[in-house]
């Protein structure tokens, strides 16, 4: 997502600007994906390079509930989960052991993917 940064600052304020109202608006969370922070990035990206044609309190708001209050699980979105907390409380997103049968309901088929998730976060 930085990438659309390089365009004009036009469509890159209207575009942070959309983002930052469907994050704090809809009381969702960032679109479900390998990379929970894929708007987040964007919307950061977007500040530090200047752009200011958008709300910067509800974007923080917003980006806050999501790094809070929403699971970090690959390619799921919904509420924090106890893998979640592990992450809080540990500082990283626990892995199975080899042949461990997950226990977790909220995972998916796509797995934990705990190093990735710990690193992107």
């Amino acid at each position: 997502m930085p990438a659309l940064s390089a365009l004009p600052a036009t469509p890159t304020d209207t575009w942070t600007d959309e983002w930052t109202r469907f994050l704090f608006q809809s009381g969702a969370v960032v679109p479900a994906g390998n990379s929970n922070g894929s708007i987040v990035t964007y919307i950061l990206d977007a500040y530090m390079k200047g752009y200011r044609n958008f709300d910067v309190e509800e974007a923080y708001q917003a980006i806050r509930k999501n790094e809070t209050q929403a699971t970090m699980l690959p390619w799921k979105r919904g509420p924090l989960t106890s893998l979640d907390r592990v992450y809080f409380e540990k500082g990283f997103f626990p892995a199975l052991a080899a042949g461990q049968v997950e226990t977790v309901p909220q995972v998916t088929g796509e797995r934990r993917q705990a190093v990735s998730v710990t690193l992107e976060t």
